[in-house]
Formats: structure tokens, sequence, C-alpha cells
């Protein structure tokens, strides 16, 4: 499965139907919303998608830093109520992916892990080093020890080797559970400006900041050797716009 991550919103809602009908055409029938800010409604804006392409599969990204406001009790309510949202969706093409977002809260992926009652996805970055790694790893299997977990996506990384190996030991701990790769498909402004605003827990090398073409190149190979090597899922964080992203299905 190639999955594509899109930011949607009610201002750019008609043009990312426009790109989720252009990926239906092609029967790449599956996107993440991601949750950018406190007051994304994914629950109306997948209602609209579901009006227009019933057949999509949607992850829903729930980030607990953006519904943390009031405090650990308010924000378990609000997650409860997000659940309990989803639970009664009339369409059963959907899963939830549980982040926990940059900063330290005493409410986390694990710690919120107990309340979800539904097959759910969590993050995974084995891009870290040192004492930080370790604890990702501990981490790691104490998510897959709950049996709601069924799958992982790991954290986008500019090295094959570690990929490869993190998907070797999610399958140690969880045979059963199903893996998604993150691929950034960048454009030139994104890497430009990434000097200046990186992403939180991503780690790049200078050569792919500086070189697109790299960049672009060691993308698609990653998608390939997910498909054809690996046997695992992608999910695709696309820069491009709509006319690249037409070429490129091609």
């Amino acid at each position: 499965m190639t999955e594509f991550e899109l930011t949607v919103n009610p201002n750019n809602l008609i043009k990312k139907l426009k790109t989720i009908g252009l990926l239906a055409n092609h029967d790449l029938s599956s996107i993440s919303l991601t949750n950018k800010a406190s007051d994304d409604d994914l629950i109306d804006i997948s209602q609209r998608i579901w009006s227009d392409f019933p057949a999509t599969n949607i992850t829903f990204t729930y980030s607990i830093k953006q519904h943390y406001g009031g405090g650990k009790t308010q924000a378990i309510e609000n997650f409860l109520s997000f659940q309990k949202h989803l639970l009664n969706q009339s369409n059963p093409n959907y899963q939830l992916l549980l982040v926990s977002g940059s900063q330290k809260r005493s409410l986390d992926t694990l710690s919120l892990l107990p309340f979800v009652t539904i097959f759910t996805a969590v993050a995974y970055n084995p891009f870290l080093s040192g004492t930080d790694l370790d604890t990702e790893n501990h981490r790691l299997k104490q998510k897959l020890s709950c049996k709601t977990v069924q799958r992982v996506y790991i954290q986008i990384g500019v090295s094959e080797q570690i990929t490869e190996q993190a998907i070797q030991d999610i399958r140690a701990i969880r045979p059963d559970v199903a893996v998604s790769v993150c691929v950034m498909y960048p454009n030139q402004r994104l890497l430009q400006n990434w000097s200046f605003r990186p992403w939180h827990g991503v780690f790049l090398t200078q050569h792919y900041i500086k070189n697109i073409d790299f960049a672009k190149q060691y993308a698609q190979k990653i998608i390939q050797k997910c498909k054809h090597q690996w046997q695992v899922d992608s999910l695709i964080s696309w820069f491009e716009g709509d006319e690249e992203l037409r070429k490129w299905l091609q």
C-alpha cells in the first residue's frame, strides 16, 4: 500500500479533493490526514472526502500536543470524544495514528494507549542516537505490547540501512504488525528552508538537504524498496503540487 499524507482544512478542501481524485484515478486510495492545529475538524473533513470518494482509506493522525489544553485529564477526555466520533463513522475505511508531539508531557502516546479501544498505529524513530534511541526502542516494545496497535510508522530519515534494520526489529517483536515507512518527496523550497526550520525529530543529511535531485532519487528508491524488497507499506509526504504529482504517477 502506498499512502499519501495530506494537510486538509476548510480553506484548501476543494483543492485537496482534486488531489484525492487524481490519486483515485491511479488506484491510490489511501491518505493520511495530518493534525497541525487544535481546531482541525478531521471528522467533518473525512465526511466530505468520503462523500466524493467513499472507497478512500483514511488515517486520522491524532496529535496529543494539539489536544492537550486543560491538562492531562482534559486531554484524555478530548481523545475519548474523538475516539467516540470515529466509532460512530458509517464508513469503516479508517485507522487511527497516535503521535505525542514535540514536547514532553504527562500524557503521551504510551500513556494514552490503555484508553484506545480501536485498532491504531504508532510512530517509531530509529534515527535517534545514544540514550534517546535506547529510550525510543524501549517505548517501541511497550507500544507493541498493546494489542490494539496494529501498525508502526517509521519516521523519515536518510539511511537505507537504518530503515531496513528498523523493519527487522519491529517484526522481531511483533511479526503480525503492519509497517509503513515514511518518505519525504520534497521540493526545492522546503529544502532551502530546512536549515532555518527543521522538523523536530527528523534528521536529514547535508547532502540530502543541498541536493534536490538526490533527495527525490532517494525517495523514489525507498518507495520501490518498500514495495519490492522489504514488503512493507509507504507513507509519502508530497510537496511538489498536483502537476508534478500527475507526471510522477505516469
